[in-house]
């Protein structure tokens, strides 16, 4: 039977049911395409991966793995999506599927794209084969989603409908207004909880007679006549320029002549270091030993100095002792000045406060000034073991005046100077009492000079104007974001914080952290400076560091602030634990100082009774008014007679346990920090006399 077909210009039957018009997209073998597109992704994939395998170490083929694998779903869950959202398309075929396909792929698409270029940003600087690997991941999820964005959609008629812009227009400032908007209001809250934070914090900290301006703490300025550091030995030091857009420049001083000599005032001459092949002598300190005393090695410095070829061909002296004294005789002449300089009643150095970045304020007179005393040390050291005592206490007095000259320097770098200075003028004296070379009177003068030195005071004296300066070096940085971005270069590069830079997200991307430094709310540097300062002050604590009775308990150390909720993506490392380090060192530098008094004191037992005493309150009052305390525990110091002819004194140190004399030694996590040593801190001779 043959269908009776209705004629063209014929109208539907009204009994006829009536079919919608068609809405589906173009008829399109879909199960080919996706079937071809899905091979020749995961072929590309495939193939391409075995290629870096064969290229890549063994430390890295885990991560090779897991990009491949990555690849693989990047590529099938996105096809997943497809397939689903089209047999949803063609099982309803309406108007509203039609367009809930193509949003619902337009989403996929922009989510590709969003996170392969974030990935490629993000990895861009890192050179590894893990890298390499996510960074075609990200570019091959972009790639193909691209093109079939053009297959399915034909986006050359989309773009050329002015509704289209139309639309996107309204919409992008609509998002765009509501991105400045929620951008402005979070400045606006940090900068408000950062100011509110500092301000509340100064507030509580003034009312305790804590200065935050940086001018307040700075030492009061002194005539040039009557200050030692405007002397003309010291004077040149301060007299240069330099070029204060780079934190790595050097100083170009005027009087070249002037600063030569004063760096000729070393033991450590250039002219002898460049010809001599081996180790330096040492002329180690009581701090940097573990079991006790350092004395010096003539023969070595002997060795070392003849190395120096205007004094190669003098005559060899009697003993080493003497030929090295006789070496550092030629200093004989800036000694004299140094003595002159010395004379003057007041010391502020000319450091230009206000003329140079914070971060970039020169201190030319530490390192001469410990040059100095290390050569004062030495020559006092050589002067006594060659027999002449009055020579050697003359230079220890110098290194005490030289020391003082410290005082008034607000810097923690300063402190940590006169700790080191003091360290080899210890060593100096140890080298007499060892062997029995320096007179009654002499010691009687070197316990006056010991007695009064209190590091823990010093290191007291430090943190309060250190508050002043932290506020002025981040006030400084809030209005000179290039500062910080080449402050951050400056550390990265030089490697002074290796552990924060090797775990640091932004390693391997300064521009990141660049872009992090100059975009970041003022209010961030705010509260980064109210938990440096809070650091600062909670060392103040008298149950931490007591510095009228020399005191430290070290179990009591404040503990580490937490950290802020930025500081995760924060380029710069903090300072916290700086000032604990400092405290080790001053605690461990007063406990040295307390087992020199204690030798002086055992020194003139032994020259009295030709022998030391069995426990030390044989010493008071007759060489002693009281007996040093261990800072630790605040008890009398450790001491054993050991023999007829030796002895041992010794602090519990910082572990706050008694070792009996055990050695310093590191933790069994390998750290070498000061303060984090087990085992006990030690005067003891190198052999027993």
């Amino acid at each position: 039977r043959q269908r009776r077909v209705p004629p063209e210009n014929s109208a539907p039957s009204m009994t006829e049911p009536q079919r919608p018009p068609s809405t589906a997209p173009p008829s399109t073998r879909w199960g080919r395409l996706l079937l071809l597109l899905v091979v020749v992704c995961l072929l590309l994939s495939g193939s391409l991966f075995p290629l870096i395998y064969l290229e890549a170490e063994d430390a890295s083929s885990q991560w090779l793995f897991v990009a491949d694998w990555l690849t693989r779903v990047l590529v099938v869950i996105p096809i997943a999506v497809l397939l689903w959202s089209l047999w949803r398309l063609r099982r309803e075929r309406s108007e509203q599927a039609r367009q809930w396909f193509q949003r619902l792929w337009l989403r996929v698409w922009l989510l590709a794209l969003f996170t392969g270029g974030a990935t490629i940003t993000w990895l861009k600087d890192w050179q590894t084969p893990p890298s390499d690997s996510f960074r075609f991941s990200a570019l091959w999820l972009v790639a193909w989603t691209s093109v079939l964005m053009v297959i399915l959609f034909r986006p050359d008629r989309v773009l050329a409908r002015r509704s289209f812009w139309r639309g996107l227009a309204v919409k992008s400032a609509f998002l765009l207004a509501a991105l400045a908007t929620l951008i402005a209001v979070f400045y606006a809250e940090e900068n408000w909880r950062g100011r509110r934070a500092w301000n509340r914090f100064r507030a509580e900290w003034e009312a305790k007679g804590v200065k935050f301006t940086f001018a307040e703490v700075l030492p009061p300025p002194v005539p040039d006549e009557d200050n030692a550091a405007m002397h003309p030995l010291f004077k040149p030091m301060f007299d240069y320029t330099r070029d204060s857009k780079s934190l790595s420049a050097g100083a170009v001083w005027r009087d070249t002549n002037a600063m030569q000599r004063l760096h000729n005032f070393t033991a450590y001459p250039a002219a002898v270091r460049s010809t001599f092949r081996g180790n330096l002598p040492g002329f180690a300190s009581t701090q940097e030993r573990t079991n006790g005393v350092a004395v010096a090695d003539w023969a070595a410095w002997q060795h070392y100095l003849r190395h120096d070829t205007n004094y190669a061909a003098t005559p060899s002296a009697p003993t080493p002792a003497e030929d090295v004294l006789r070496y550092l005789s030629r200093h004989d002449p800036l000694v004299n000045e140094l003595d002159e300089a010395l004379r003057r009643p007041h010391c502020r150095f000319p450091i230009k406060y206000g003329s140079e970045p914070p971060d970039r304020t020169m201190l030319p007179h530490l390192g001469p000034l410990r040059s100095i005393a290390v050569t004062l040390a030495i020559r006092a050291a050589a002067a006594v073991e060659a027999g002449q005592p009055d020579a050697a206490l003359r230079d220890l007095e110098r290194i005490y005046q030289v020391v003082a000259l410290l005082d008034s320097d607000p810097f923690a770098i300063s402190l940590l100077v006169r700790i080191s200075i003091h360290a080899t003028a210890t060593s100096a004296i140890a080298q007499g009492t060892a062997g029995h070379r320096w007179p009654e009177s002499h010691l009687q003068r070197l316990d006056a000079l010991l007695a009064p030195l209190n590091m823990l005071q010093a290191y007291e004296a430090t943190i309060r104007p250190n508050v002043a300066g932290l506020a002025n070096l981040f006030a400084f940085h809030r209005q000179n974001r290039e500062e910080l971005v080449e402050l951050y270069a400056y550390l990265a590069d030089s490697k002074i914080h290796p552990n924060h830079f090797e775990s640091f997200t932004y390693q391997k991307s300064p521009a990141l952290a660049g872009f992090v430094l100059r975009a970041a709310p003022a209010g961030w540097l705010y509260r980064l400076q109210t938990k440096e300062a809070e650091g600062l002050l909670r060392h103040t604590n008298p149950a931490f560091v007591n510095a009228a009775q020399r005191r430290v308990m070290w179990s009591a150390q404040p503990p580490s602030a937490p950290r802020l909720w930025f500081e995760r993506w924060w380029p710069l490392p903090g300072s916290d634990g700086s000032m604990t380090k400092a405290a080790a060192k001053s605690a461990r530098i007063q406990t040295t100082l307390h087992h020199a008094r204690l030798a002086v004191a055992l020194e003139r037992h032994w020259l009295q009774h030709r022998a030391y005493p069995e426990k030390l309150d044989a010493l008071v009052p007759e060489f002693l008014d009281r007996i040093p305390h261990d800072v630790f525990d605040g008890q009398p110091m450790r001491y054993r007679r050991e023999g007829e002819q030796g002895f041992v004194l010794w602090s519990i140190g910082f572990d706050g346990k008694d070792d009996n004399a055990a050695p310093l030694l590191p933790k069994s996590s390998g750290t070498t920090n000061v303060g984090e040593e087990t085992g006990d801190l030690v005067w003891r001779y190198p052999q027993v006399k």
